[in-house]
């Protein structure tokens, strides 16, 4: 399929599709007229990288992952180390934000002026 259709299809725009195929997270073929030409499995990978984005996963880290699934490397383990490692950091940054949601509370109770 044509990248037009591919990003109808995904609802990925097309510069973004572009990009991905740039950074070797999606593949095409060349078609004679030289327009890229996409299989219907993209459209899967396309779900798959937009749910890992979804669940905080950085463009780098799910390369890294699809290399390692198209190596034959990425076993049970190595995925649960990846989501595991994502729980943690998700917690980190939620624990900053209560941390600043309270200072904000705080200067918020304690304003009396006007540029507080």
């Amino acid at each position: 399929m044509l990248i037009g259709q591919l990003s109808k299809e995904t609802g990925i725009s097309r510069d973004t599709l572009r990009f991905y195929e740039k950074e070797g997270l999606i593949r095409s073929s060349l078609r004679e007229n030289g327009y890229r030409d996409y299989s219907s499995a993209v459209v899967e990978e396309l779900k798959l990288i937009q749910l890992a984005k979804t669940l905080g996963f950085s463009l780098k880290e799910i390369k890294s992952l699809k290399v390692a699934l198209l190596k034959g490397e990425l076993s049970r383990e190595k995925v649960r180390l990846q989501l595991e490692k994502k729980l943690l950091w998700i917690e980190q940054q939620s624990q900053g934000l209560k941390m600043m949601k309270k200072l904000i509370l705080e200067k918020l109770n304690n304003c009396d002026s006007p540029i507080c």
